[in-house]
């Protein structure tokens, strides 16, 4: 089993009357028919090069919608061909011709790991909390990748990552109780971290 059963049962249902090509890709991954899967996501992709820009939209509308989860869940169907093709060209165009609306700028960061695309989002949605978990997850990543290597050395931007904490610690203190506290430890050692290493390179200098 390549995802949970919940989510594929979805995807086959709510894209069969639509795209029963995409419909018969993902039945054929669950079975684990990789190549047969193949064949049915080639001639999708194949049909839809004739699509007009709308089309492709409502498609990634409806992919994308049936999943409501702050997890990649739909990662085991997004191939490179897919991804390169259709999905990544069309977010882009809705993020440029729909400025309002977060979705597109979500699904755009949540699935390609582009943190810039997730704040946008909750720039456009401050208040939907799967916006805020998936902000928070994607800051927490970046923040170790800034400071995995400390005491020895910091590989990120000190003032792009102070920025990061306070929007982080702003997501967290705006939830409800302890919604959101899970988090707290790992952005509370990052700072202690970034903190040491200012004090470390300002007594380096003097």
């Amino acid at each position: 089993m390549v995802a949970g059963k919940k989510i594929i049962n979805q995807l086959i249902t709510n894209l069969n009357a639509e795209y029963p090509l995409f419909s018969l890709y993902v039945e054929n991954i669950e079975k684990g028919l990789r190549k047969k899967a193949l064949e049915h996501l080639n001639q999708f992709l194949k049909a839809m090069e004739d699509w007009t820009f709308q089309m492709k939209e409502a498609f990634c509308r409806k992919l994308f919608n049936t999943s409501v989860s702050a997890e990649n869940d739909l990662q085991f169907i997004l191939t490179s061909n897919l991804v390169e093709r259709i999905i990544k060209p069309t977010l882009l165009q809705m993020i440029a011709e729909t400025a309002g609306d977060y979705l597109p700028n979500l699904w755009y960061g949540q699935y390609f790991q582009e943190t810039n695309y997730v704040k946008k989002a909750y720039e456009l949605n401050p208040f939907e909390t799967r916006i805020k978990n998936i902000l928070l997850t994607r800051l927490e990543n970046n923040l170790w990748l800034s400071t995995h290597h400390l005491p020895g050395y910091y590989i990120g931007n000190i003032e792009n990552d102070e920025r990061d904490l306070e929007l982080a610690f702003a997501i967290i203190i705006s939830g409800e109780q302890d919604e959101y506290t899970c988090f707290l430890k790992a952005f509370n050692q990052f700072r202690k971290l970034i903190e040491q290493y200012k004090i470390q390179t300002r007594d380096a200098a003097q």
